[in-house]
């Protein structure tokens, strides 16, 4: 009997999610088309109901997939050159190339906590409160320690080449992000 009370359930929970699915499809047309522009628009509706019409980008916006595609490269270079330079060296000329990946990250960071809407359970969400809510609980964290410039540090070291040998480990939490790639996709 269980078996059967756990079995309704689930299939309730999916009908739940295929309406509210059902719904998106008729209350959003870009949904089923091939979306010209890559943000999400708001009907005259929601903004009388209080929703604040803010620019998000809708999760399956042409702009959104080419930023996390870059995402994807920051984190792969990342992913092989830190564990490069600990090994074998680190030189001055690469910190300008970490910088500028960095600066993609807190760009990224922003967009996560603020413009990037989200599908849950067939339902759109594009507020920019509850945006930030869900990047709360699923990787803020883990950003915003990626993002400290913890190499900085490393200017307070004694030599040259000591700093630079210590400025290659404080970028070891950039090997966080790649934990965060299921997210993106």
């Amino acid at each position: 009997n269980s078996i059967m009370e756990t079995l309704k359930d689930t299939l309730d929970r999916k009908v739940w999610i295929n309406s509210r699915i059902t719904e998106n499809f008729s209350k959003y047309e870009k949904v089923t088309q091939r979306m010209e522009s890559s943000l999400v628009q708001f009907d005259s509706e929601s903004t009388r109901a209080g929703v604040v019409a803010t620019n998000t980008f809708a999760p399956d916006s042409t702009l959104r997939s080419v930023w996390s595609t870059i995402v994807l490269f920051c984190i792969t270079y990342n992913a092989f050159a830190i564990p490069y330079r600990i090994a074998f060296s680190y030189e001055l000329a690469w910190m300008t190339a970490d910088w500028i990946l960095d600066l993609l990250f807190v760009v990224d960071f922003y967009l996560n906590a603020q413009r990037f809407s989200f599908l849950q359970e067939g339902e759109l969400f594009s507020d920019q409160s509850t945006i930030f809510h869900h990047y709360w609980q699923n990787g803020f964290k883990t950003d915003l320690i990626t993002i400290i410039p913890f190499e900085f540090l490393a200017f307070a070291a004694g030599s040259e080449q000591q700093g630079l040998i210590v400025m290659s480990f404080l970028r070891l939490p950039q090997l966080l992000r790649p934990g965060r790639l299921a997210d993106m996709w």
